[in-house]
């Protein structure tokens, strides 16, 4: 009768332990890891950025080509939320809603530009396993001679570094000079 007892509750202990293991392991899927370099998509939706909201202010005037073979020479750099954050670049979120612990606290309702797809777009990265590419900014100089920094693709991974309280991978692009 002791033996018998004794076998259910090491059963139940093996149990149990295993439960712990598989949990840490269903915690892991939420692990965020970073892509050595950018990916095409990025690459692609970087230029559509930058042709469609901020070329008309650069100084220098870039075709396509130029844009991709600047992106090429552009220099990684890992670093901290609060690292970026006390930089100057432009078109991104993550100040508004640096305490975000959320996709819906990174987008509510009322702040929705994609609508539900911002949601998504975030979740599906706070549960990607594989790399993800890192953000794009773009280093210029505007024809007024100032320069700027402007985020040009990367704000759903970014918001999602920041919930999960990873640093940021940030490809620099310098589209001051050809």
């Amino acid at each position: 009768m002791m033996r018998s007892r004794n076998l259910i509750s090491t059963k139940y202990m093996l149990i149990g332990v295993l439960g712990a293991i598989l949990s840490l392991q269903v915690g892991c899927s939420r692990s965020f890891g970073w892509s050595e370099r950018v990916d095409a998509a990025t690459i692609a939706d970087s230029w559509k950025t930058y042709a469609e909201f901020f070329a008309s202010a650069n100084s220098i005037p870039l075709s396509k080509e130029q844009f991709i073979s600047q992106l090429q020479k552009g220099t990684y750099t890992q670093m901290s939320i609060s690292h970026f954050l006390s930089l100057p670049v432009e078109n991104h979120r993550l100040a508004r809603y640096h305490s975000a612990q959320t996709a819906e606290e990174a987008y509510p309702e009322s702040d929705r530009p994609r609508q539900n797809q911002d949601i998504d777009s975030v979740n599906y990265f706070l549960s990607s396993i594989a790399p993800v590419s890192p953000i794009t900014v773009a280093i210029m100089m505007d024809k007024k001679g100032k320069t700027r920094l402007i985020k040009l693709d990367g704000v759903h991974r970014m918001m999602a570094a920041n919930i999960l309280q990873h640093d940021l991978r940030v490809l620099w692009i310098n589209l001051r000079e050809i």
